[in-house]
């Protein structure tokens, strides 16, 4: 299956917006984190057959929708 890299630039596209008025004056990185732990997420990928971890990884939510960004090599 090919990564469909265009809808993945409109979505990035849409979302930015609501990225840029979400941000806040976070003077160092511990309030940057506490600003946004909460939009940071694991995952992981569960093979059906064998129940077991077949990935790992880091994303994130962004937007009102609740669109999740990761990057390929953890869904692949």
């Amino acid at each position: 299956m090919k990564f469909p890299y265009r809808l993945f630039v409109i979505l990035l596209i849409c979302c930015i917006p609501g990225w840029l008025s979400a941000q806040t004056a976070a003077t160092d990185t511990a309030d940057l984190f506490a600003d946004w732990r909460n939009r940071v997420l694991q995952i992981q990928v569960i093979e059906k057959q064998s129940q077991s971890k077949s990935g790992i990884g880091s994303g994130f939510l962004a937007g009102p929708d609740g669109f999740v960004f990761t990057n390929y090599h953890v869904i692949a």
